[in-house]
């Protein structure tokens, strides 16, 4: 299971537009950055990212 699937089972919305692919922030064209956001019951933004060969 996926952390964003685990989260929405749970009813824990992403943020921001997330999850989603930010090329902007990789390391190089074969390479990605993919980032889901949500925030825990307490109000702290969470970030989870996969940084790594596509």
């Amino acid at each position: 299971m996926t952390v964003v699937a685990y989260l929405q089972a749970r009813g824990v919305p992403a943020l921001f537009e997330t999850p989603r692919h930010r090329p902007e922030f990789s390391q190089g064209p074969d390479h990605t950055y993919y980032q889901v956001m949500f925030e825990t019951p307490d109000r702290i933004l969470v970030e989870v990212v996969y940084m790594g060969p596509k």
